[in-house]
């Protein structure tokens, strides 16, 4: 574990409570299905070095975030996420850009939430098709749905439809318009933090999901 990442987590405990995981089930209907979990493997998780999906292999860097694709309902049957599955706002915040992805856009948004060394909270939504009227500027209130997953197409990629979500501090010399992917795996000026220790997010990890 890095000084870095071992502080980010210590920040963590400063951030307001966080209701996403109720929110995506609420808003999904997922209660109604039963839910009881989120399932996780390996390669789900913040850090991993491969990847979960296909024939497996390494990923260009560490994961940056958490992907969420599948839960698990009170009888034990586990669901995977689709194209129909409505993305929350983790908190009050303002879209600072909207980026595509190799399986759909992933939209960064920036919240009124700073640490002690004047960064600012971000969270990124990864593999969603925007909702109609979603644009850059755009307020979100928690809880508020503004985008569905993106369908992958078979031709280009093996990954199925997942939410990939990250959660950083970003210093204010990183403008809207500079925020990419890039620039979010630059550790000098980014802090990552693990979404599992943001999100409660109840969950299970197992060696492999389908």
């Amino acid at each position: 574990m890095t000084d870095d990442v071992f502080r980010g987590e210590k920040l963590t405990f400063d951030l307001p409570d966080s209701g996403f995981s109720g929110h995506l089930v609420t808003c999904n209907g997922l209660d109604a299905a039963g839910f009881r979990e989120w399932v996780f493997c390996p390669g789900m998780l913040f850090g991993a070095l491969g990847t979960w999906w296909g024939k497996g292999g390494d990923r260009d860097r560490p994961h940056e975030g958490l992907d969420v694709r599948c839960y698990r309902d009170a009888r034990g049957g586990t669901h995977g996420l689709d194209g129909t599955i409505r993305v929350p706002a983790m908190y009050d915040g303002e879209i600072a850009a909207i980026r595509d992805d190799f399986l759909g856009s992933s939209i960064f948004v920036r919240h009124a939430i700073h640490d002690g060394e004047g960064r600012r909270l971000h969270t990124v939504y990864g593999h969603t098709a925007p909702g109609g009227g979603v644009r850059v500027g755009g307020g979100l209130r928690e809880g508020e749905v503004f985008a569905t997953l993106a369908e992958p197409l078979a031709v280009k990629t093996s990954a199925p439809a997942h939410l990939h979500l990250s959660v950083a501090w970003v210093p204010p010399s990183i403008s809207g318009g500079a925020l990419d992917w890039r620039t979010m795996a630059d550790a000098q000026r980014v802090l990552l933090l693990d979404p599992l220790r943001v999100v409660s997010f109840p969950h299970a990890i197992l060696p492999e999901v389908s």
